[in-house]
């Protein structure tokens, strides 16, 4: 990923035969994504997580972008192991102004990106 700030909308996804099991459950065999809601409200006592399903462990990085490009915020940068994870980002996105967004999500395992809202 470039540090210069820009960010992709395209989707890829690489590797998924190495995967362990996420809390020794069903293996997760490849790279998901998600923010629930996807409708981020920034009052009103609602949680925003961003789920990361990891079929390896390693350094994940997760940044927030506007439509502009410009990176606004930075929501995760460090180690996670294998398999889900919830990461409670509420009070971060509590401080961006209301839009859309992307989440870029990068990882050992590939790269996605995620459209959200926030009102």
């Amino acid at each position: 990923m470039s540090r210069g700030g820009s960010f992709s909308c395209g989707r890829s996804s690489s590797g998924g035969s190495g995967g362990g099991g996420g809390g020794g459950t069903t293996p997760v065999t490849e790279l998901s994504v998600k923010l629930l809601p996807n409708l981020v409200a920034r009052a009103g006592g609602s949680t925003a997580l961003l789920e990361l399903q990891l079929p390896l462990a390693g350094s994940v990085q997760a940044q927030l972008y506007n439509m502009a490009g410009q990176r606004v915020l930075q929501l995760h940068n460090g180690q996670l192991a294998e398999g889900i994870h919830r990461l409670d980002i509420t009070a971060k996105m509590a401080t961006v102004a209301a839009g859309l967004y992307v989440a870029q999500v990068v990882t050992p395992s590939g790269t996605q990106t995620i459209k959200l809202i926030v009102q």
